[in-house]
């Protein structure tokens, strides 16, 4: 009898695992090289944070929505862009993960692969290094006041 039961537990955990969700993999652009409207399918939860970039000029941002509209023109010159990168962040995933699209002359069309980028976890270890106050390693105790294991020391 236990085995049954940890058999169908074991089962259900399974069945319950959810595979990490990539946002972008179901973005769906529509609208016009001018004005264009991006969309997230297949998430039941509000998108933290989109921008939108040509070049380097930021075209749009949004936060807590699932559908972001681009206004797209060069700020001086008026013409349209026709290749924009769009990013996302879903932090409660941990991802941010970035498309480009490009303008072929009927539809914006998704350029390669997308690219996704996970959290970095930062673990902070003690390695015994000294630092002097302008943040140079030094190679013994000085006289004075130092920093070692992210602690304001002082010597005589």
């Amino acid at each position: 009898m236990k085995k049954i039961l940890l058999t169908i537990a074991l089962g259900l955990g399974l069945l319950t695992v959810n595979a990490q969700i990539m946002p972008c993999d179901s973005m769906i652009v529509t609208g016009s090289q001018y004005q264009l409207t991006m969309e997230i399918t297949n998430i039941n939860t509000l998108i933290d944070y989109w921008v939108t970039m040509g070049d380097t000029v930021v075209l749009a941002e949004d936060s807590m929505v699932n559908t972001h509209n681009v206004y797209n023109v060069m700020p001086l010159s008026f013409i349209p862009y026709d290749t924009l990168t769009t990013c996302i962040t879903l932090s409660s995933a941990q991802i941010t993960c970035c498309v480009v699209w490009i303008w072929n002359g009927t539809y914006w069309a998704r350029m390669g692969m997308t690219t996704g980028i996970n959290e970095l976890q930062f673990t902070l270890e003690d390695d015994g290094k000294i630092y002097d106050l302008m943040g140079r390693e030094l190679k013994g105790i000085p006289t004075g006041m130092y920093i070692q294991n992210r602690k304001l020391k002082m010597s005589r």
